[in-house]
């Protein structure tokens, strides 16, 4: 059998799991599952998709080839054997068996590979010293240490407790990540995908700087459904970046507002990255919850980002798209108005219905299907392949979710059974002291510094069982200290010196690392002030009255403009520097958490703007004579 032979045989054996695969996630609710079952069984097929879809040798070889097949298999059979032994399993007590004690070491090997193949040495690496510190935490002194677990203490604690692998982190990704995910990859494959583009060309494509503004729409709209903010930038990058190049924008810029917006699209609800689904398993709340706390911070880091890009265009003179190239919106949204109604659908389910998360979704998916198949959209097939290669996609999307949340459950089993949160936080609070600036900025550079080597959702799981707990003792409201490190991990992607979304984005403009690194920096910089600001104003999270609320946005809003114009040098006319650094001092004092602050940001930004119109006010007289 040669190459090409082998990799028809995975193609056809992989087509097939991952069709199984989203169809069992789309019929759980029937099936009436026990969570360790639908838990094991989400592993088990995650694992086996990625054996069938990553080789462990690229161009696949006989021996390589068996070894991946025989894994997949394998995999599959520790799901059944969870499945069919649940009930006893749940009765031992903590007390394994020889057979559990070999499946579950098998599950856990398997774990730490498909992390491996889908997601880098660094997540591998994190699983295999939590494991470690299990396993030897009694040759540690002080704080830290603890007496050491054997293997079959470790491997109950892992694979028979709700604690471990079963536990919330990849119950959530059964449960409804998944769901959403699938979600997702239907209205992509029915013609959602080019109804953002769309909708975003004819809603903004012709003012100045159309197309940087249009990848900003589009990536806000794509992120709600796709939820990772790297893969947003290959979604819509691979549109919008050529497009931002042959109107005149230099490769770095392009890909940097590309990554700033594509950043911002899991943090947008209602549907936000896998991550913002842990929060209410966290604090005992609900996603409904999370959905309106967290839309006020997503909103006004698109509103600064997209006044960044204005004060961009104005300045190096980008003007909008032709007339020609922007479709109208009126026929957009009669050619895909049964998107909008979904997405709406699912708004209402989550936050007017107060429905679960898996019942949105299904209600999504439900609508989607029939909506799709009722209204015909250009260019798409009512076809069953249409459906089929849907669910294909939802799976081959899933399998980074579900390695980095199984991981995550390693974390979470060894946190647990070591004590080892509790310990860390005690150690934080006391460097942090009585300052809750200095445990801000700790957790700042605790979450980006693992948001950068690892997904968004371990990241925040490591950090929210650390150092949140710490947060949440000097005073800080649970759901502010979640999101506040919810935010710096979706912030890590384009954070240097290994910011995903960048080298992502570098692929497709062909611009150098660095220069990108930078003007994403520049260009997003508000989103590293957001999260501060609400944690001491938490209007921003729609906590307090209305008429603070509204004051409290109103200012940061108009603050966060003074803000842009300082960083793009540019109101009305090019800024000198020292009116840049007034629009800058305006802006700050504006962001800043104080009503003394505000008055004196009012008072700075009144002048900076009286002098720039008096200055332009002068020269369009000396231009007139």
């Amino acid at each position: 059998m040669n190459t090409s032979t082998y990799d028809r045989v995975f193609r056809y054996a992989l087509y097939s799991l991952t069709v199984f695969f989203s169809t069992f996630q789309l019929f759980f609710l029937f099936l009436r599952l026990p969570s360790l079952s639908l838990r094991a069984w989400h592993l088990a097929m995650g694992m086996a998709v990625v054996f069938l879809s990553v080789p462990l040798v690229s161009p696949r070889r006989l021996w390589s080839s068996v070894l991946d097949l025989a894994c997949a298999v394998t995999a599959l059979l520790t799901g059944l054997y969870y499945y069919v032994n649940y009930v006893p399993i749940s009765q031992r007590a903590g007390l394994p068996t020889q057979m559990d004690l070999v499946v579950g070491i098998i599950t856990v090997v398997f774990v730490l590979e498909i992390a491996r193949r889908t997601l880098g040495l660094v997540l591998t690496g994190i699983g295999v010293i939590f494991l470690s510190y299990a396993m030897f935490g009694n040759m540690l002194p002080g704080l830290f240490g603890h007496r050491g677990y054997g293997i079959p203490r470790l491997i109950a604690q892992l694979t028979m407790s709700s604690e471990g692998l079963w536990g919330m982190a990849l119950g959530v990704s059964a449960s409804f990540v998944y769901l959403f995910i699938l979600f997702g990859s239907l209205m992509n494959a029915t013609g959602g995908g080019k109804f953002l583009i769309d909708i975003s060309m004819s809603l903004v494509g012709r003012v100045r700087g159309g197309i940087a503004k249009v990848s900003v729409v589009a990536s806000a709209l794509f992120g709600t459904i796709s939820g990772t903010g790297t893969g947003n930038v290959v979604a819509t990058g691979s549109i919008t970046i050529p497009m931002m190049k042959s109107q005149g924008y230099k490769p770095h810029v392009a890909g940097a507002i590309e990554c700033v917006a594509s950043t911002g699209g899991p943090m947008l609800p209602p549907m936000m990255a896998a991550a913002a689904f842990l929060i209410p398993e966290f604090i005992g709340s609900t996603y409904r919850e999370v959905i309106i706390a967290a839309v006020i911070p997503a909103l006004l880091y698109f509103w600064t980002v997209f006044w960044m890009l204005d004060f961009h265009a104005a300045k190096t003179g980008k003007v909008g798209l032709p007339a020609a190239q922007c479709p109208k919106t009126s026929a957009v949204l009669k050619e895909g108005w049964h998107f909008v109604l979904v997405l709406l659908v699912i708004v209402y389910m989550l936050v007017i219905r107060r429905s679960t998360p898996t019942f949105a979704a299904m209600t999504g998916i439900s609508a989607m299907l029939v909506l799709s198949l009722l209204k015909p959209v250009a260019g798409v097939k009512r076809v069953p392949r249409t459906y089929l290669d849907a669910l294909h996609s939802a799976a081959m999307n899933a399998r980074m979710v579900i390695a980095a949340c199984a991981v995550a459950g390693i974390v979470l089993a060894v946190v647990s059974l070591t004590g080892l949160g509790l310990a860390f936080s005690s150690r934080v609070g006391l460097l942090a002291g009585d300052s809750l600036l200095r445990l801000l900025m700790i957790t700042t550079v605790a979450t980006i510094f693992l948001g950068m080597g690892i997904p968004a959702t371990p990241a925040y799981i490591i950090v929210a069982i650390t150092i949140a707990p710490a947060m949440i003792r000097l005073g800080v409201d649970p759901m502010t200290a979640h999101l506040f490190v919810f935010w710096f991990g979706m912030l890590a992607i384009i954070t240097p010196p290994i910011c995903t979304a960048v080298f992502a984005s570098v692929g497709i403009s062909g611009a150098r690392i660095w220069p990108t690194a930078i003007e994403s920096l520049k260009l997003g910089g508000i989103g590293f002030v957001i999260p501060y600001v609400f944690v001491y104003r938490p209007a921003l999270l729609m906590r307090g009255s209305v008429m603070e609320i509204v004051a409290t946005v109103g200012t940061f809003a108009i603050g966060s403009m003074a803000f842009g114009a300082a960083v793009q040098g540019y109101l009305l006319r090019k800024l000198s520097l020292v009116k840049q650094m007034l629009f800058f001092v305006a802006g700050a004092a504006l962001i800043f958490p104080s009503v003394r602050f505000t008055v004196v940001g009012y008072a700075v930004l009144a002048v900076s703007v009286s002098l720039v119109i008096v200055e332009e006010t002068q020269l369009r007289k000396a231009v007139a004579v």
